[in-house]
């Protein structure tokens, strides 16, 4: 299933906003609580979740965190629980575990989606456009996480189970426009935003 290939290829994923400003974006407001959307069983299965904890192989303790499912676990992520309120612990490619909260977003949230040329001829992006509440959702979490200490100042991202990055949140992102960028080649980012109902 192309959907899985564009998947699997996302291990250096970067959340964004704007137009091509790396991991900074501009918001206001970094108050209240998060905005939770509600996920719809068979959504496109893209979530961002804030993190509340990590370890990594090196440390002790390690081997006492387990994975709740997919990668280092025993069985894949079933979408119970993927969508399981009270969060989950998934496991990254290098070996890192992560106590993720609830869902911030998932793919009901995603207005559009589109594979966009990233200026090198050979790197393209996906470009996910958000439903307002989506937008609110992500607003607030990312606010809350720029503002936050290591590791609260990490938002995840999983798609299909798999926690593809944790990536550092240096200022909150109120666009409702976020760039998926991983080094895809044309056909990976199109095969992406295909899956999560775009172009």
């Amino acid at each position: 299933m192309r959907r899985r290939s564009a998947v699997a290829s996302l291990m250096a994923l970067v959340v964004a906003a704007g137009c091509g400003t790396g991991a900074e974006s501009n918001v206001g407001d970094t108050t209240g609580t998060p905005t939770v959307a509600q996920a719809t069983p068979g959504a496109v299965a893209i979530q961002m979740r804030p993190v509340g904890s990590t370890v990594v192989p090196a440390l002790d303790g390690y081997d006492q965190v387990e994975p709740t499912c997919g990668a280092g676990a025993a069985a894949p992520c079933t979408d119970a629980q993927l969508l399981d309120p009270d969060g989950i612990t998934l496991q990254a490619s290098d070996g890192t575990r992560a106590g993720l909260g609830e869902l911030v977003i998932d793919g009901s949230n995603v207005a559009s989606a589109s594979a966009v040329g990233a200026g090198d001829p050979a790197e393209w992006v996906v470009q996910l456009t958000l439903d307002h509440e989506g937008t609110t959702a992500v607003a607030t979490a990312t606010g809350n996480a720029a503002s936050a200490t290591p590791p609260a100042n990490q938002i995840a991202i999983v798609v299909d189970g798999t926690l593809l990055s944790l990536p550092v949140v240096q200022a909150p992102i109120d666009s409702g426009l976020v760039v998926v960028s991983a080094g895809f080649t044309k056909q990976e980012a199109e095969d992406l935003a295909a899956a999560l109902g775009g172009s």
